[in-house]
């Protein structure tokens, strides 16, 4: 995916270039709220723009919509140590300073977290905005766990691989763990999940429910 992505930022002719992945659906606003963003000379300062992903397909989904809308009034966004590689729009500037630093090779790393320590490891900014969002699926969670060991490992390595050692600790004493907790959690929630009914049952969870789908829903 890192190579996909570097050809096609590469190919790109603006002066801001965006992304959104195969299994995410950007809202109407999406290119907007990155130009407003981006062409508003106090934000100068900010060199990519990340956003959040709505598994419309799970359970929860309209309550986590209704408190992005909440935060975005009331807070707009932060500042951030990394954006998700489904949402965000970085500038063309920023994105040549930091092309040939990219360990796009490695296959075992999130690119999206090795694209962000590039960025901050050049002096550079990433703001999470609460008013960016994109619809996507819970495909990746549905796979069970204990063959998602290698996604929620995918942070620490590109932590390790880039050299930040007090990044690495955090991701793998206190992301890490967390991290595969939420992932047994939203398994059993998405197993038993019914996203035609929006309800959840017992008999649907011992069948299963699209395990080990990884296609995505936008694409015939």
């Amino acid at each position: 995916m890192a190579r996909a992505r570097d050809r096609g930022f590469d190919s790109a002719t603006g002066d801001v270039i965006g992304r959104v992945d195969a299994d995410a659906r950007a809202r109407r606003d999406w290119s907007s709220v990155v130009m407003r963003f981006f062409t508003d000379e106090s934000n100068a300062q900010w060199d990519v723009i990340g956003g959040f992903p709505l598994m419309t397909d799970a359970p929860g989904w309209r309550e986590h919509e209704k408190k992005l809308r909440k935060w975005a009034v009331d807070r707009g966004g932060r500042e951030t140590g990394a954006v998700i590689g489904q949402c965000f729009a970085i500038r063309r500037t920023c994105w040549e300073a930091i092309r040939g630093d990219l360990l796009s090779d490695r296959r075992d790393i999130h690119e999206d977290h090795d694209m962000s320590a590039a960025v901050r490891q050049a002096g550079g900014r990433l703001w999470l905005s609460y008013r960016l969002v994109v619809e996507g699926s819970s495909r990746r969670y549905r796979v069970p766990p204990w063959r998602n060991v290698g996604y929620a490992l995918g942070g620490p390595r590109a932590a390790w691989a880039r050299g930040d050692r007090k990044l690495f600790a955090k991701q793998a004493f206190v992301v890490l763990p967390l991290s595969y907790a939420y992932l047994w959690v939203i398994w059993v929630r998405l197993r038993g999940w019914d996203p035609e009914t929006e309800r959840w049952s017992l008999s649907r969870f011992r069948e299963g429910s699209g395990e080990g789908i990884r296609n995505s829903p936008f694409v015939d």
